[in-house]
This record gives C-alpha cells, structure tokens and sequence, in this order.
C-alpha cells in the first residue's frame, strides 16, 4: 500500500468529520433497534458483538452459530471501555433479559433468541452498508489514497462489519471525556451533523470547507424536539442534555434551539481529538480498500442499497 501522509495543513478534517459524524447518526437507529431504546445499553452489546463476529460471519454472510459459543467476560468488557465492572455487568444482564446473551460460569456466551437473533443479523447487514457508504463518500472526494497492489481481491463480509464497528466503538470512547457519558456524546454528534447538514449534501460548499471550520452564520440552529425525533432519545432527556452541554459551553442556544459553533468545536481538548479521530478514520478505510473493497464497485455491493441520512424533523 502506498499513500501520501496527512499534514496538519493538508488534513480535510472539515469534511472528514462532517461524513463521520453523519455515519454516528445513522448507528443510532440501529442501536434503537437493537436493544429497543437503551443506548448504552446497545453500545456494550455491539462491543460484545464485535468479540463474536468471526462466529456470525464464518459463511461470509450474516449468520447465527448452531452453538451457544463462549465471546469474553464482563470484566474485559469493563476494561476495554475504562468503566467499573458493576457498570458493565449492569448492562450485560439487561441484554441477557432481552434475549442476546446468557452469563455463565465461564463467561458470556451468545445466545439469542429468535427475536434477537434477527435483530442481530439486520445489525450487521446495515453496518455492512454503512461503512460502504463512507468507502463511496470518500472516495468521491479523492481521500482515498491506497489501493490493492496486484490482482484485486474481494474483501469479506467480516472485515467490512469489523471496521464499520470499530470506528463506531472508537468514536465512542474518542471524544467521551470532554462531553460527558455516551448518550451525551451522542446527542452532541448528532447536533453536530444536523447544523451543517446543509453544507454535507452540497458538494459546492462542502468543497469549500474541507479544511476550514464552517463560518457560525452557516450553522443553523435545531429544537430539542427535532433531534429527540431524530435520534430516538426521550424528549425530556435531550432536553436536559442539552441544557448540561449549553451550561458547560459545548453547545449554544440559539432562535429558541441549539447550534454548534466554531469556537465550541475549536477548544484544544476537542480539536486535537477530532483530528486524531479523523487520521485513524481514514487509515481504516485505505487499509479496507486495500484488502480489496474497489470503490467503484460498491453500487453493487450494498446488501439493502446506499443508505440514506437520517431524516431532520
């Protein structure tokens, strides 16, 4: 593989973290679905899910193993993640009673019921489609910089799945400190989205804010209620979140609704880590790309078509 480094000067962080913060909103329907509602709930579960991948890919597809296969431990869980085992294990048996894991003696085992299963395999399907949609989305800016040496090769199922999950898992646990618990981070991702939405899905514009930050007068404000539709979180939840992240700075209010601003994305601490988060984002996709995931093909590799954003309002 070969490709040009990324300077701090040549670095299209602009545009990089609009698209990725577009991929975060889209995994919040998913999360929705796959454990009804419960965001952090769903966030361990993918984490579990991920240890279990070789077993639901092992056809090359998305499929359920004829056995109850043994996937980790509540406390590598916790260790991963940096939170208490009581934390985990809280998470782990409220998965357990919807139907995904049994925790046995020796460890956490898949076991899902039939439910769960096809919630399970409707997961890894979108997930698919989703990390093909940023391979597309960003080859179509020419961010994509190496290619397979040689004759080219289909990439499996389970390295697409694997990368789409750990760039979500990495987002996660990337920009938690400075904005709180997980469901904080999210909803501040998805308002990050929804005030330059506008600018993603026009080419003219987005091209003129690769590198430089969105000016405040482009940003436009959302209601509470809007990204309560949007992201599946109650009403009261959003609101109080976002009243949290106005109070400690990382969002304004603005017209009777919430915006992100320049300066709110342009602290040190948040700065560095979007940069980091925007580097590692695109050394995954060069190194799936160069396992064989040919952009130009990838019309035809959607397993349910090209996903669309998630609706605003």
């Amino acid at each position: 593989m070969t490709g040009a480094p990324w300077t701090d000067e040549s670095l299209p962080v602009r545009l990089v973290s609009r698209l990725t913060t577009e991929l975060g909103l889209m995994n919040l329907p998913q999360a929705h679905r796959l454990v009804l509602g419960r965001l952090e709930t769903a966030i361990v579960g993918q984490a579990l899910l991920r240890g279990a991948l070789p077993l639901l890919t092992g056809s090359g597809q998305a499929a359920l193993p004829t056995t109850r296969p043994l996937i980790g431990s509540i406390s590598s869980v916790a260790r991963s993640f940096a939170r208490s085992p009581e934390t985990i294990r809280r998470h782990v048996h409220a998965l357990v009673g919807k139907g995904y894991f049994a925790v046995e003696q020796d460890g956490v085992r898949l076991a899902p019921s039939a439910e769960a299963g096809e919630r399970i395999l409707a997961y890894l399907r979108r997930a698919h489609d989703h990390m093909l949609w940023l391979v597309e989305e960003l080859d179509s800016w020419g961010l994509v910089t190496h290619r397979t040496a040689g004759k080219p090769r289909a990439a499996s199922f389970e390295l697409i799945v694997r990368t789409a999950m750990d760039l979500r898992l990495h987002g996660v646990e990337s920009f938690r400190g400075p904005l709180g618990g997980w469901t904080s981070m999210a909803l501040w991702n998805a308002l990050s989205a929804v005030s330059v939405r506008h600018i993603t899905i026009d080419r003219r514009l987005s091209g003129m804010f690769t590198r430089e930050s969105t000016p405040d007068a482009l940003r436009r404000p959302t209601s509470a209620r809007v990204l309560s539709a949007m992201s599946g979180l109650p009403y009261a939840t959003v609101w109080r979140l976002l009243a949290a992240h106005a109070d400690g700075g990382t969002v304004a209010r603005r017209d009777e609704g919430y915006v992100m601003l320049t300066g709110q994305l342009l602290t040190p601490e948040i700065e560095g880590r979007v940069r980091q988060f925007v580097r590692h984002v695109l050394d995954r996709v060069d190194r799936l790309v160069a396992a064989g995931v040919d952009p130009g093909a990838i019309p035809s590799l959607y397993l349910g078509g090209r996903p669309e954003l998630v609706p605003i309002g």
